[in-house]
């Protein structure tokens, strides 16, 4: 065995070591933040002995908080959280394709229809020059210090710009909006008064990847939980390992806080469950950490709420995931349009957050379960992995 392999297995090893304490930290404070006893609950035994197989240690303190949101029957398929990351999602997504499908620079290139995506102005690629929506170079360079955006897009009110590649939980996702310099002249300007012109472009924390794209005006039915974020549909998708065809198990409405750019949940979000059959909203809106409650900024969540148009924002999911052939498992973010048309905002195919389901009393993996362990046990025993 050469080196290399040797240094490879080691951090492979240190990986599922850091993933293993990582969760095990995080949900006991879960635990006492809810008072829920951490000590063995009815059925942990059950669920050790199914994920024995994946892991010499399997954490129970995953089992112990999800099984409180869990209807009893669905609780031997709890996934571990650092099972879930450091064998499952290794296995299903292979870490060799991801940095491609990962890239939202890219998603143009092979996702169709392209109508599916947010309108694409501006791109960068690994610090070469400034592209536009086609890939063509432009009339700005990496040199502009001064670039008339607003004249460059006229007709555009609102751009946003973010990483196309390494982002996490709406980290840098920046809003522009068009103002009135004086009677002829406009500009994009951000909540911080920062100009969107070609000094920003390359002083931009992601200045070697990222995509501008004109903003999204959501439906208005979505629209009535936050108006100041694109509330995205989260879309669980699996890819059979026997047969290839792509099911969805679990879905969820994610909210952002009045005030808030994006919707996510590490930026005071929250999350509400979407009934996979029906589109129908559940009742109880949650928050990052598993807490309940009924309302948000305002609207309460005890009404009767459905995403309209649910079936075909159903079906836009399996055609997304359908085009992805090497991440089997995918969370992907959809948000709804003016026109009632779902648009793909991203999707992730690391770092799979297996607690947004799981809180709401969803299986990830369905009826399927049993499929995925017996395909990562299989790769296991092939793997040289330690």
């Amino acid at each position: 065995m050469n080196v290399k392999r040797i240094l490879r297995r080691f951090k492979d090893q240190y990986e599922v070591n850091h993933t293993y304490r990582f969760y095990s930290e995080q949900f006991k404070k879960y635990l006492n933040m809810h008072g829920i006893p951490n000590e063995p609950a009815a059925g942990e035994d059950d669920y050790t002995r199914l994920w024995k197989s994946l892991s010499k240690r399997v954490e129970p303190y995953s089992y112990r908080l999800f099984s409180h949101y869990m209807k009893e029957e669905k609780r031997k398929y709890i996934v571990p959280e650092d099972i879930g990351h450091s064998v499952i999602e290794y296995y299903l997504n292979p870490i060799e394709f991801r940095a491609f499908y990962k890239d939202k620079n890219l998603f143009s290139q092979y996702l169709r229809p392209k109508e599916s995506l947010p309108k694409e102005l501006l791109r960068r690629i690994d610090g070469g020059q400034f592209l536009d929506g086609d890939y063509q170079v432009g009339r700005i360079t990496r040199d502009s210090s001064k670039y008339d955006v607003a004249d460059e897009y006229s007709g555009i009110e609102r751009i946003i710009i973010k990483p196309s590649a390494n982002s996490c939980s709406g980290s840098q996702v920046k809003l522009f909006q068009r103002v009135l310099e004086d009677d002829e002249k406009s500009c994009f300007v951000d909540d911080n008064g920062c100009f969107l012109d070609g000094d920003f472009l390359n002083r931009y924390n992601y200045g070697r990847n990222f995509v501008l794209q004109e903003a999204i005006c959501q439906h208005p039915y979505i629209s009535q939980f936050c108006s100041t974020s694109v509330n995205t549909m989260r879309l669980c998708t699996y890819r059979s390992v026997t047969d290839e065809s792509i099911l969805m198990f679990a879905a969820a409405l994610r909210i952002g806080h009045e005030g808030s750019v994006v919707d996510n949940l590490h930026a005071g979000g929250g999350f509400v469950k979407i009934d996979v059959e029906t589109g129908k909203l559940g009742h109880e809106l949650y928050d990052r950490y598993g807490n309940v409650s009924k309302s948000i900024n305002g609207v309460n969540m005890e009404n009767d709420f459905q995403i309209p148009g649910w079936k075909s924002i159903y079906e836009f999911g399996i055609s997304i995931a359908k085009q992805n052939h090497h991440m089997r498992l995918l969370a992907l973010d959809v948000a709804l349009d003016a026109n009632n048309k779902p648009r793909l905002i991203e999707y992730n195919c690391v770092e799979f957050a297996f607690w947004i389901p799981m809180f709401t009393g969803q299986q990830v993996f369905g009826d399927k379960m049993e499929e995925v362990i017996e395909y990562c046990q299989k790769r296991l025993a092939q793997d040289n992995r330690i």
